[in-house]
């Protein structure tokens, strides 16, 4: 899913000498029961050194991450990590322009491939194994954004006729179809399990303002900002919405949560970058507030023990609390959160 992201905290972690969390206790020392420490993800066999490593997105549960791994010469390629063991997601090695940022519960990945002449491949993957998707008719330079458990398909690709963006759906099984927009065009950022989906109006490709489309046959509708005129979308999980609005310069906002039917606007101190299932939400680290926290539904705060950029929050329950990274500019550590609370 495409994501607006803002600098790291000042933390600065070379990638080849991060620990893998806190310091251990000494010998003999119970340790904390509910500890709350890092897990790196590791770089893949043949990555080359140095390299750092970033998330973009995962599954409900922290099973499957999908990030990048950026070499010190500024290319990066996308990588899955299942259970904590990375692969490459580039279907033609010999291509250095991927882009995967959205997997399942049990593993797809949906991604896009340039081409030589510039054009782009769409595929999903899984297991090792990549099926290509079939190109939207009318649209050029489309780009996927999320796919949902259930298998539907998001994006938007450049329609000439009209001059604007088109936002897209495939349903899981179906072929693509356009979402409505009342005038200009759209784009697509994310889509929920059961179909709701979130994105922007657009006008002449420039985008204007945060909608969400509660079915695919009705216009959408436009998300209410707590102070401005419009406001941006990150993420839909279940019921909920994660985003921003702008409040004075492009390095000054204000979180923002809504409910998927666009209503019960909720405003926090740094951006909404990620929310799940309960309401929860990760925070954007700024240079003005570096480090992310985790906002519960209830109001009450999920610190960490070292800055960190947080990129997802996972459901409750689970293993883990969320994913994100260590460090900034050149020396980002991919790392998952545990034992949070």
């Amino acid at each position: 899913m495409r994501r607006f992201a803002v600098g790291a905290g000042a933390l600065i972690l070379a990638v080849a000498g991060v620990s893998a969390g806190p310091a251990s206790a000494e010998p003999g020392a119970r340790k904390p029961a509910q500890a709350c420490e890092y897990v790196k993800l590791p770089l893949p066999e043949d990555a080359p050194v140095p390299s750092a490593s970033q998330v973009w997105g995962a599954d409900d549960t922290g099973r499957h991450v999908v990030g990048r791994v950026r070499h010190s010469d500024g290319y990066a390629r996308p990588v899955l990590w299942t259970d904590g063991k990375p692969a490459w997601l580039i279907p033609d090695k010999e291509r250095a322009s991927s882009i995967a940022d959205s997997v399942t519960n049990d593993g797809r990945v949906v991604g896009m491939t340039q081409q030589d002449d510039g054009t782009w491949t769409h595929w999903i993957y899984q297991a090792g194994e990549y099926v290509p998707l079939p190109e939207p008719a009318g649209l050029i330079d489309v780009r996927l954004t999320a796919i949902n458990n259930r298998g539907d398909i998001v994006g938007y690709g450049w329609d000439s006729v009209v001059g604007d963006w088109a936002p897209i759906v495939k349903p899981a099984g179906e072929q693509w179809r356009r979402l409505p927009v009342k005038e200009g065009g759209g784009d697509v950022v994310d889509i929920s399990d059961s179909g709701v989906v979130i994105g922007r109006r657009t006008e002449r490709g420039v985008p204007k303002a945060g909608v969400v489309w509660k079915s695919w046959t009705d216009l959408p509708l436009q998300l209410p900002a707590k102070e401005r005129d419009h406001a941006e979308v990150l993420e839909i999980r279940g019921q909920w919405i994660a985003g921003y609005e702008i409040t004075n310069t492009i390095w000054d906002f204000t979180g923002l949560r809504w409910t998927a039917d666009g209503v019960g606007v909720v405003s926090y101190d740094q951006g909404a970058y990620s929310v799940n299932t309960s309401g929860d939400v990760a925070t954007q680290s700024t240079n003005a507030e570096p480090g992310s926290k985790v906002v519960r539904a209830d109001g009450s705060e999920i610190t960490f023990p070292v800055e960190t950029d947080l990129r997802y929050v996972f459901n409750r329950g689970g293993q883990y609390v969320a994913a994100g990274v260590l460090g900034s500019g050149a020396n980002t550590v991919a790392v998952l959160w545990t034992g949070c609370s």
